[in-house]
């Protein structure tokens, strides 16, 4: 799954090819849903989101089958014993995204969808040649499906018998709007189902082509993450990750600020875990030693650590898609945690309870071939803690992003270009240290937003923290030559 899937994402080839294939699955005879279908779809193009679909229960009354998405919360919260603290209101355990609450079929194979106004988008999916049928109007516009054929192919590796439509947009004359729908793809396999579509839910205010890029049954793509998947190399890969960790009232020896870095020397593959033979250099910062040896590494390919639908709520806000990392685009898994929220099996709902005192705050950033790119924890008291690891250095498949943290016998050296922060986390204030001025700094929240902007920052300098709310930041530094530099921050009360 894991580098070959990347591969072809990293060469911009299409995972779709159209080739003479001879030989075909049969299956569920182009059926775009099946009761027990779990699908990953990305948008086009680049994947930078995923949307899940995972039919919790399928219904059947008066000749309509529907298929009820994230069917096990209901629409209205109702008295329980689950008594929540400071109001009676709680976070849905599943939430649709995107493909609306429901999906009707008639006997027919008409197919009708509901966006969040309950209007339908009906896809009738005829095979008549030359065939359009109406998916939505309204008084500005409409949308069509124009059947286009069929051929074999390959979907995601799977051999596999593909009809085409695609969408026309118009106006209500017959012209043609130019849109990110108009002429957009929608695609069904005999075996597989539907594979080229587009988000319902805001659906038409937004128009937001949408791929299969993974599914559960059978298993094809991104369909779980496991750590295999999470840590690809191969030999001559590197990647440097630092490990910090602070306790406010703890004894010294428990907190740690250690550099480890892994170079791949070689990759063994078998069904069920990848190793590697590896040299791993560990730099411990409050010594200032260095030590270099030989180490195996190994991950599992079956154990799970999320898996479709993985935009399911479960206590934790969780994000997966398409990042750019130096030009090596890779799979990233984000999950938040909803500090001081507990679980009520009555409502099938999250809610906020009484924690006696602020809960743990924390964040993960996973990423498909770099392992654990970011994570930390932090709890505000004062016997609290901060903890963070994060990747601060890598090279892979050749190419090398970011600045890797190297150690003399008395200090932190910094390699050209090379910016440091220090103390991270930082409570009221920070400093940072850089081997060339630099042209600015500024400082993104983890929403993407930006909470300062400082002009002319020097080679070096102190910046006041406060105001700004405890988490985790991104630090952008310019340099002279016009490139940027990251770093990342935790910012603890």
């Amino acid at each position: 799954l894991g580098s070959r899937f990347l591969q072809s994402m990293r060469n911009g080839s299409t995972w779709l090819s159209f080739l003479a294939l001879t030989t075909v699955v049969a299956g569920q005879d182009f059926s775009p849903f099946m009761p027990d279908s779990r699908k990953l779809f990305g948008t086009v193009p680049g994947y930078a989101h995923t949307f899940g679909i995972a039919f919790d229960s399928t219904t059947v009354e008066g000749g309509i089958t529907t298929f009820h998405n994230y069917m096990n919360v209901r629409d209205t919260l109702t008295a329980s014993s689950c008594l929540w603290w400071g109001g009676d209101h709680c976070y849905k355990q599943d939430q649709p995204t995107w493909a609306g609450r429901r999906i009707e079929a008639d006997a027919a194979g008409v197919h009708t969808f509901f966006n969040r106004w309950e209007e339908p988008v009906t896809l009738q999916f005829s095979t008549v040649p030359g065939s359009q049928t109406l998916i939505y109007a309204d008084d500005q516009e409409q949308f069509l499906l124009s059947y286009e054929g069929e051929s074999e192919g390959s979907v995601l590796g799977l051999a596999e018998n593909l009809r085409h439509w695609k969408v026309l947009h118009q106006d209500l004359g017959g012209q043609p709007i130019n849109s990110a729908l108009n002429d957009a793809p929608v695609l069904v396999g005999q075996t597989v189902g539907l594979i080229s579509f587009f988000r319902i839910d805001s659906f038409p205010l937004v128009l937001q082509p949408v791929e299969l890029v993974g599914q559960s049954e059978p298993p094809l793509g991104l369909h779980a993450i496991t750590p295999a998947f999470l840590n690809d190399f191969q030999p001559g890969d590197e990647i440097q990750v630092h490990d910090y960790a602070y306790y406010n009232m703890g004894p010294p020896w428990q907190n740690e600020d250690i550099y480890r870095k892994w170079v791949i020397l070689a990759r063994t593959d078998s069904p069920t875990e990848v190793i590697y033979n590896c040299i791993v250099t560990v730099y411990n910062v409050d010594s200032a030693t260095e030590t270099t040896a030989p180490s195996t590494l190994t991950f599992s390919k079956a154990d799970v650590i999320a898996a479709i639908p993985f935009d399911r709520y479960n206590g934790t806000q969780s994000w997966l898609g398409m990042r750019d990392y130096c030009g090596i685009p890779l799979w990233t898994y984000r999950t938040d945690n909803g500090p001081g929220l507990g679980y009520c099996v009555e409502e099938n709902c999250w809610g906020p309870f009484d924690t006696n005192g602020p809960p743990p705050q924390g964040e993960t950033i996973r990423v498909g071939g770099l392992g654990t790119f970011l994570s930390g924890t932090s709890l505000t008291a004062p016997e609290g803690y901060s903890t963070s690891i994060g990747v601060v250095y890598f090279k892979k498949n050749g190419v090398s992003c970011m600045d890797e943290v190297v150690l003399s016998t008395s200090d932190l050296g910094l390699a050209p270009g090379g910016v440091m922060v220090f103390p991270s986390p930082a409570d009221e204030s920070f400093n940072y240290r850089s081997s060339t001025a630099v042209t600015f700094l500024e400082a993104l929240d983890s929403q993407g937003r930006s909470v300062a902007l400082l002009p002319s920052a020097g080679s070096s300098g102190h910046v006041d923290t406060e105001g700004w709310p405890a988490g985790f930041y991104l630090l952008r530094f310019g340099l002279p030559d016009g490139n940027s530099v990251l770093r990342r921050l935790v910012v603890s009360r």
